[in-house]
């Protein structure tokens, strides 16, 4: 079979491939779970119609070009190589279109597919229910014949309903035929999300915007016509509808190759050497693609981890603990072209106006890899403080790495700078006050990899409002919990791993009880303390008056579990465990010095059981 494009498909590829180099938005649009966004990425699929570029496979008088399956294909390569936005009309196009097609009536087609192709209606889907996730089958939402008024009335709830925040309709399945057990007696309908008796109920994720919703039904009315295929043969159209979620469609292989195409550009600029994964044997296609291309988007962010923050991390660690800085410089500068640096830098100074959650995620692979460097310091609290001072260049050469930051803020830091021998400016934080500061003599820690300086004041920059200094303590006291979190995870995949393979008396040490448990406490424990870090990021965010309890709780609970992992791995891997030969000692020391960084256990003690007893709150500003 010859996959290769003819003339035909190359002029098909040629002209979408000047077409997106014209049209693609230059900046990113919004994300789609805001309004903003929501309307924004509206507007490109009206955009991409008008070019009859939205549904190139559709027939031509559904604003579609009639292309082929390889010209989809060639389509979608060009559409991600070129940077195009996500398709927020994703479920009605690549869901619910197909099964148009097969089953839907030419009155439906002609009804809802052009208002799909432009994004004027926008669809979101309604499978799950809390009593029926992933088994379909167990729905309990009714449908009730109403023969007078030629229609159905619909009752029950539907969660998890993608778009279903800003949609203008959905579709779902609903029981039908209340005697018919499981797969039999259901229907599928199509319905307004407006219409009367329909409540739709945002569900907010971790970084606090609707990428989901419930959906309410209570005496929903709805007509014969939006019924699709037979009453009662609903499961056989829905599997149609998931087959095309599980394939091609809703998955686009450009979108992996792009992807993929990015990665082996940092294999080149950077010089690492991955390891390639073996690709697994593939059974029935629809369930399998999903399992591929899902498992696919985690191995191309860990692979792109693994090339930017690598296996040598160690190495540049022990570097800079023995006073050479130049490898941990110059990982400092793939971590700021990844955007590292620039997180919490305003986006009007080059930055990325990342959200707390955004801040968790990065500083966690940095503590899981034990990265060396005053990132809290110069990639979050600096930012914060130098933009209450609309200090504009300084935002943007810390932004894209060039400048490195360091600062004190005590009593909550003690009044020492974190590695201010690569730092091309030290601040000081003295209560509201920010001051420059110069740097002293150097200071030992229990880390030798984390290198404290006396500071001395100089010259006041500005007194900043204490909320706002406030926020930028807690952000880092949220940014210093994420490395605990990430180095008590390393620590016990290490661990684990060991237990495996450490053998005593005839047997691997991880097969014996008492190890097992100590292991499944530090599981525990750091499964624990996750959900407080993400939860008091999305408080963060969300500019909660619980921030600063929500962020001491965390620091509370990831600091006791990150301690008890860097315990337990010293148990289980011995006396080689206290060997500064052995890596493991980088995670064992950085915890501990991490753990009384940013305030100590008392002091973030005292912030939660003073908000819970409702005593007077202890500030950030004062320890």
């Amino acid at each position: 079979m010859n996959l290769d494009p003819d003339d035909r498909e190359r002029a098909f590829r040629d002209e979408a491939r000047a077409w997106l180099h014209e049209h693609v938005p230059s900046v990113p649009l919004p994300g789609m779970d805001t309004a903003e966004g929501f309307a924004a990425h509206r507007e490109w699929e009206a955009t991409l119609a008008a070019g009859r570029w939205s549904v190139v496979s559709w027939p031509e008088e559904y604003l579609g070009r009639d292309a082929s399956l390889l010209e989809w294909v060639l389509f979608e390569e060009e559409y991600y190589r070129a940077g195009g936005p996500a398709r927020v009309a994703q479920n009605g196009i690549s869901l619910l279109a197909p099964i148009l097609f097969e089953y839907g009536t030419p009155e439906q087609r002609e009804r809802y597919l052009r208002p799909m192709a432009d994004g004027s209606e926008i669809w979101a889907q309604a499978w799950s229910e809390p009593e029926a996730g992933s088994d379909l089958a167990a729905l309990r939402s009714t449908a009730a014949r109403d023969g007078s008024r030629g229609g159905w009335v619909l009752n029950g709830q539907k969660t998890w309903s993608s778009r279903a925040a800003f949609a203008h309709r959905g579709f779902g399945l609903f029981r039908s035929d209340p005697e018919a057990e499981r797969h039999r007696g259901l229907t599928y309908f199509m319905f307004p999300l407006d219409a009367d008796g329909v409540t739709v109920r945002p569900i907010h994720k971790l970084d606090g915007h609707p990428g989901f919703a419930e959906i309410f039904f209570e005496d929903v009315f709805v007509p014969d016509s939006d019924v699709l295929g037979v009453p009662g043969d609903g499961w056989r159209v829905a599997m149609s509808t998931a087959g095309n979620e599980r394939g091609l469609s809703l998955r686009s292989p450009g979108r992996f190759c792009a992807a993929a195409d990015r990665l082996l550009d940092l294999w080149r600029e950077h010089g690492a050497d991955p390891a390639v994964p073996e690709a697994a044997a593939l059974g029935a296609d629809g369930s399998v693609n999903k399992i591929f291309w899902s498992e696919l988007d985690v191995r191309l962010h860990e692979t792109a981890l693994d090339l930017l923050a690598g296996a040598h991390v160690p190495a540049v660690a022990r570097s800079w603990a023995n006073g050479d800085a130049g490898p941990g410089m110059e990982l400092w500068k793939r971590l700021a072209d990844l955007g590292v640096t620039a997180l919490r830098v305003p986006g009007s100074h080059g930055g990325l106006d990342a959200e707390p959650t955004d801040l968790v995620v990065a500083f966690e692979a940095l503590g899981r890899h034990a990265v060396p460097g005053p990132y809290i310091e110069s990639a979050v609290l600096a930012p914060a403080l130098l933009a209450a001072l609309d200090d504009g260049p300084a935002l943007a050469e810390i932004a894209d790495g060039s400048t490195i930051v360091t600062a004190a803020a005590p009593p909550l830091l003690a009044p020492l700078a974190l590695d201010a021998h690569v730092a091309d400016r030290a601040l000081l934080l003295d209560g509201t006050a920010l001051r420059a500061a110069r740097t002293g003599a150097a200071r030992t820690s229990v880390d030798r990899s984390r290198l404290l300086f006396e500071v001395v004041p100089d010259e006041e920059l500005g007194v900043l409002e204490p909320e706002r200094v406030s926020r930028t303590l807690d952000l880092a006291v949220l940014a210093c919990s994420a490395q605990l979190l990430g180095a008590g995870e390393r620590v016990l995949a290490d661990s684990v791993a060991y237990a495996g393979s450490r053998r005593q008396f005839g047997r691997a040490i991880g097969e014996y009880q008492a190890v097992k448990h100590a292991l499944a406490d530090v599981r525990v424990a750091l499964d624990f303390a996750r959900p407080l870090v993400y939860g008091a990021a999305v408080s963060l965010g969300a500019g909660s008056a619980d921030a600063s309890r929500d962020v001491s709780a965390a620091k509370t609970a990831v600091s006791a579990a990150a301690y008890r992992a860097s315990r337990t791995a010293l148990q289980t891997h011995g006396a080689i465990g206290h060997t500064e030969e052995f890596d493991l000692g980088l995670w064992i020391t950085k915890i501990r010095a991490l753990v009384s960084a940013w305030g100590t256990a008392g002091f973030h003690r005292s912030r939660v059981l003073a908000a819970i007893t409702a005593a007077p709150a202890a500030p950030v500003l004062s320890a």
